[in-house]
């Protein structure tokens, strides 16, 4: 948004999910592409002079690999919508004035390196090179100040945890589309927080220094498995994974995920448009019981150790 805003362009964002446009798509695909569906057919019905429809290939991972590369859907959604909509009248009039931006983003090797690319998709909007320039390097300042502002809060709430030894947070875990968005999560970092419990978004934590597994292909992957060595390691922390029903990547690092944990408790949730609320509710109950428990344990293990020394 603040890249377009630079170089003289009102961003406008879809508003609604439309059960029509998920009923277009081609396929039975996760979760966060049916959205995407949704959203798009809402874009379209908005008539925007241009459509930013990029490749998003990669993904920035900091002190981590040189590469990282985003969910094969995630990197063919630009595709799969402009096949499912190819007959839409505002689709089908935005392409024949080559008025569909379509540019590879590529994060994975630091945002400098991704600048290329906005400049390149800027000259055909008629913006000289300063301008997108200057525009550019305005996006990745509010970015960072952004990523700042989240490790700030962050920290924070771990030292409001950490002052208070009885209590413990619940840690989300997942892809940002769908584990950390109201639009996919359905309210379970909400159902958390109502019951007294602090629901964290795990790249709120400071993870710079965690382990990543070398042959790790997949930057969500990279960020989600720090999460959980992090998590792990830290004693009023407990993990809650937010996967979808046909997720390809997330059928390995659920595994991994939960070999990491060991015995520490975890809670993993793979949701879908067919999830009922009731069944989330009631594994969220057990779960925190089960934590509660488990601390309970480790206390006592704690005591009986102090008593033999």
């Amino acid at each position: 948004r603040s890249f377009f805003s630079g170089i003289g362009f009102e961003v406008i964002l879809p508003d609604k999910i439309t059960q029509e446009g998920i009923d277009r798509k081609s396929s039975p695909f996760c979760y966060p592409a049916e959205i995407a569906h949704g959203y798009f057919l809402d874009l379209l019905q908005k008539k925007p002079d241009y459509l930013f429809l990029p490749q998003f290939k990669g993904d920035r991972v900091e002190n981590g690999p040189e590469k990282g590369v985003t969910c094969p859907l995630s990197q063919g959604e630009p595709f799969y919508l402009a096949s499912t909509f190819k007959d839409h009248e505002a689709f089908m009039d935005l392409k024949e004035k080559g008025e569909i931006l379509e540019p590879v983003i590529d994060f994975s090797g630091g945002f400098d390196k991704a600048q290329k690319e906005f400049i390149r998709m800027s000259n055909r909007l008629g913006v000289s090179k300063k301008r997108a320039r200057l525009a550019y390097e305005d996006a990745v300042r509010e970015q960072e100040n952004l990523f700042q502002e989240m490790k700030r809060k962050g920290y924070d709430t771990l030292k409001e945890l950490e002052n208070s030894p009885g209590e413990f947070g619940v840690v989300i875990i997942g892809r940002p589309y769908n584990a950390l968005v109201s639009e996919a999560h359905m309210g379970i970092p909400n159902k958390f927080a109502s019951r007294g419990i602090r629901a964290i978004p795990y790249n709120f934590l400071p993870l710079e220094k965690e382990s990543i597994k070398k042959d790790m292909y997949w930057s969500a992957g990279q960020h989600i498995l720090r999460g959980a060595h992090f998590v792990k390691k830290h004693p009023q922390l407990f993990g809650c994974y937010i996967t979808n029903f046909s997720c390809g990547p997330d059928s390995f690092l659920v595994g991994y995920f939960r070999d990491i944990m060991g015995e520490k408790p975890s809670l993993t949730l793979e949701l879908d448009s067919h999830v009922a609320d009731a069944g989330l509710e009631t594994r969220i109950e057990a779960f925190l019981d089960i934590v509660t428990r488990y601390r309970e344990l480790e206390k006592g293990k704690k005591t009986t150790g102090n008593l033999r020394t």
